[in-house]
Formats: C-alpha cells, structure tokens, sequence
C-alpha cells in the first residue's frame, strides 16, 4: 500500500519543535495517568514476558525455548566484534567492556480504573557496559529498538480506515496519542514520567525511500545520506514523538541506518555510545533485513533499498516476516484496542484535546 507523504517540510519541524520546548499540563494528574518502570536483563535466564510484543526484534529472536540460548549467545558475539571494530584505534581502554542489554518495560495505568491492569504502553533496549577486568558497570544508551502496541493499532487499523475515508487522507492527527503517551514517559517534561534519559532509536532504511549520500562523515556514524523526495509516514509518525531523523551509513556497514533522536542529540553522543547503539542495531537488521543489511554489495552514492535483493548471506536465524506482518501485527493491534485503548477512551481523548504540552 502507497503510504501518504507530507510534501511541506516546515509543518514537520513545526512538529517537532513543539515537543522540544513542552508545557506542563494539569490535566494530567487529573486524568490519574501512571507510569511503571521495569528492567529486564537479557542473560542466560532470559525468558520474554507474556505481555512484550512478539514480532519485537529481541523478543522474537527468544520465543522458541528450544532457540533461545543459542540465538541470543550468536547475537551477543555479533554485538561485541562490531562494538570492537567501532571504536577508534587508539581507544586501547574499550576492549574490556562488554555489552549486556536489558529491556526496559514501561506500563500506563489510569488510577480513574483501578480495576484494568497496567498495559505495556512501551518497550524498548538499554545497554550496560561492564569492565571485564575490575568488574564495574555502567549505563549506555537506551532505546535502540522501539516496541508499542498502540503504533500497532494505529498501523494496522486506524491508518487503514483513514486512508479509506478519503482521497487524498486526511493524517493530521494520525500519531498525536501514540506521541503525547510517548513524551510523557520523560521525567524531564513530566514529574510523573518514568526515563531519566533521552532515547536513541536505529531502524531499518525504508524500502519505499531513495538515499542520497553526503560529503559529511562521523567517525562513528560514518557517511551521512539523505532521504530523497518527501518526508515518509514513518518520520511523521516519529515527529509527533518528537524526534528528527538522520541517516547514517557506518564503517564497514552495507547500508545506513534511520537514527530517530531529539534535535541534536544524536551527534553530541560519546563514541563508547554510538558504537554500541550501531553494533546493537545492526546485528539486529542483519536478522531482519538481511537483503539489505548482509547485501554482499555496499550501498553506493545513491542508495535505494530493495527487500527483494538476492545477493546476500542469509542469516543463520530464521526470522518469519510474514507472520509478524500477517499475524502478530494485527493481534497486536487487537489487544492494544482490547485492553488498553478502548477501556480508557474517556481519559485518553480528554488527554488529547486539552494537554498544552502536545
């Protein structure tokens, strides 16, 4: 399906700077909204969670027990050989460290509703550093990959609907829940938010998009590229989060990745940061987009993408994408309505239309 795009780049930036300068609402603590935080290290013991989302990269990789251990050991070696080829040569302190990951859960609950169980309204990677010779450890970057079942809903069933009521779709709302919820888990524009720090997402290039590549180079993120034509629906949505997007193709890569971040958050990382965040999110997309991430050809000065590319090292885990399309994406879509969306409608569109900080 043909997504919609936005053709005036000014409406975007507007959207996005009024996310980095927010209002404080009352509202909210009238509607009794409540976030949870959990933390979940991914190790040997690592089992998902009943309510994460399924077709979540990481999750996924961990569903079948028979696969688990060996599908995590696999992408922990990945992880750390690319970590390690990051970073700069003379970094000689970095090769003690190793990666460990964690998920970090975050449930909203109305206390207007009592009886409805906090919902997984968030989930997303944390990384930890660990010193292999003294032991010590200490927090990365968190984000990395992103997991929401209302972006479910709202791709799976609330864009279909809107693209049928018109010619050409009326969007301007599309996103604002999912994005007011989202900003709202941050302590630093809410007192009730549950994240200390801003998140740092890498996804996937769109196969819908054509890249171009830029003069400017990182010595981490390597070779910047720009997203040729209009501002793709995935971007909009990610606006209405409050974040810009950046496309960068790292060294030794063989495609850029989508960088979802605040304003200019992205480039004021340390290299130890960014390195992780890339060699996370890449050994990922090797397993989930290896068409384009394990291409046995680079991605050249002008890069267009293709899921249907044959010339690439398959992956040695299996990953099902039919059935996360076909499948998992609409039950998820389903329970996002079922257990959180439709039982709170009365606080959710009253937290719309009268929080001053969307």
């Amino acid at each position: 399906m043909k997504q919609p795009v936005d053709n005036q780049r000014s409406s975007l930036d507007q959207t996005v700077d009024k996310f980095r300068h927010p209002e404080p609402s009352p509202l909210i603590h009238r509607c009794g909204l409540r976030f949870t935080l959990n933390r979940t290290p991914i190790d040997a013991d690592y089992v998902p969670a009943a309510e994460s989302r399924q077709s979540t990269n990481i999750i996924n990789l961990a569903r079948d027990p028979q696969t688990r251990a060996r599908n995590l050991c696999a992408l922990s070696e990945q992880i750390q050989v690319r970590y390690h080829d990051l970073l700069p040569a003379d970094a000689s302190q970095h090769p003690t460290h190793h990666i460990r990951l964690e998920i970090l859960s975050i449930n909203a609950a109305f206390e207007t509703s009592p009886v409805v169980a906090p919902f997984p309204i968030a989930e997303c990677l944390g990384v930890v550093f660990e010193d292999r010779h003294t032991g010590k450890e200490f927090s990365g970057p968190i984000g990395l990959s992103f997991s929401s079942y209302i972006r479910d809903y709202d791709f799976n069933i609330l864009l279909p609907q809107l693209l049928l009521q018109q010619n050409p779709p009326v969007l301007d709302g599309f996103g604002r829940l999912h994005g007011l919820l989202y900003r709202l888990m941050f302590r630093s524009v809410w007192s009730g938010g549950v994240l200390e720090q801003p998140c740092l997402f890498a996804l996937s290039v769109s196969s819908r998009s054509q890249y171009q590549g830029q003069a400017e180079q990182h010595p981490i993120l390597g070779r910047r590229y720009r997203e040729l034509g209009s501002t793709s629906l995935t971007s909009r949505y990610f606006a209405a989060m409050g974040l810009s997007a950046s496309h960068f193709m790292a060294p030794g890569a063989m495609a850029p990745l989508t960088f979802y971040h605040e304003a200019d958050q992205l480039l004021n990382q340390t290299s130890q940061d960014l390195a992780a965040l890339i060699a996370v999110m890449e050994s990922l997309q090797r397993i989930y987009r290896p068409e384009i991430y394990a291409a046995h050809l680079a991605a050249g000065n002008h890069f267009v993408p293709s899921l249907n590319n044959t010339d690439y090292t398959p992956p040695a885990v299996h990953y099902d994408r039919q059935e996360r399309d076909n499948q998992l994406g609409p039950e998820q879509a389903a329970r996002a309505w079922e257990c959180f969306l439709k039982p709170h409608a009365t606080s959710l569109k009253r937290l719309v239309a009268e929080a001053q900080c969307f």
